[in-house]
């Protein structure tokens, strides 16, 4: 909104100085930005990233909406059962199709560690890791991931040497 408002207001005193051959102070033309921008009471909804963001708006006389802060959410580690390998995998990535990179490691009862991998495509590690496991001749593995495509497919036995 607000750039539409200083572009207006530039080809407003650009018209102002070409046809009706007068013109206002930069001053006058900058209050003018910002009467308009007070006016049209635009509002944050937590984009304000930093401080220099906060200053913007402070000096724009914005409110500023603080977004409510999320709870916090303890998670612990579970050792597996006694003769058991946990292998807990996640990844991530800048967007659907952008930068992305995944790893995992494999413990057993005793929380020591026993492998670990890492890739750059996120549903890759996790279907890697699963192999990694065959291939290590693990029996009793207990997988944890928040990866949903993953865990249907173990869930829906759609991973052969997996299904039971």
């Amino acid at each position: 909104m607000g750039l539409f408002i200083v572009a207006d207001n530039i080809w407003r005193e650009r018209n102002i100085r070409r046809h009706d051959e007068g013109w206002r102070h930069t001053r006058h033309v900058c209050l003018s930005i910002l009467e308009e921008v007070k006016w049209c009471k635009p509002s944050t909804k937590g984009v304000v990233r930093t401080m220099a963001d906060m200053m913007c708006c402070r000096r724009l006389e914005l409110p500023i909406q603080n977004m409510p802060a999320k709870p916090v959410l303890e998670v612990f580690w579970c050792k597996p059962p006694v003769n058991w390998v946990k292998l807990n995998f996640d990844g991530s990535s800048l967007g659907n199709l952008g930068r992305a990179g995944a790893g995992g490691v494999f413990r057993d009862w005793l929380g020591r560690v026993l492998g670990s991998y890492k890739t750059l495509g996120v549903f890759q590690a996790e279907m890697e890791g699963l192999m990694h496991a065959r291939n290590l001749g693990f029996q009793c593995l207990w997988v944890e991931s928040d990866s949903t495509a993953v865990v249907m497919l173990i869930q829906q036995q759609k991973v052969p040497w997996f299904a039971a």
